[in-house]
């Protein structure tokens, strides 16, 4: 059985900077926390931001306005700035 996933890769060098986040009731946030301090150990600009209080696929929920606004407005504002 073949495996995918960038944590198997030989190296994380030479990869463009990285924002990752998480959330504390995410399946994933272990591996994405992971993936974060591995490219950081590579040399990659990385920044993480685990949404402590939130689930996995929060940027579409509505249901959580306050925390999930303020999830979706760190993200706008992070990639505006890489992106500029």
């Amino acid at each position: 059985k073949r495996q995918v996933s960038p944590l198997l890769a030989e190296s994380l060098a030479d990869l463009p900077p990285a924002f990752i986040t998480t959330a504390g009731f995410d399946p994933l946030r272990d591996e994405g926390t992971e993936y974060a301090e591995a490219l950081a150990a590579a040399g990659v600009d990385v920044t993480h931001l685990n949404h402590a209080t939130l689930p996995h696929g929060h940027y579409n929920l509505q249901t959580i306005p306050g925390a999930t606004a303020e999830a979706i407005t760190t993200l706008t504002t992070h990639l505006k700035t890489a992106l500029h």
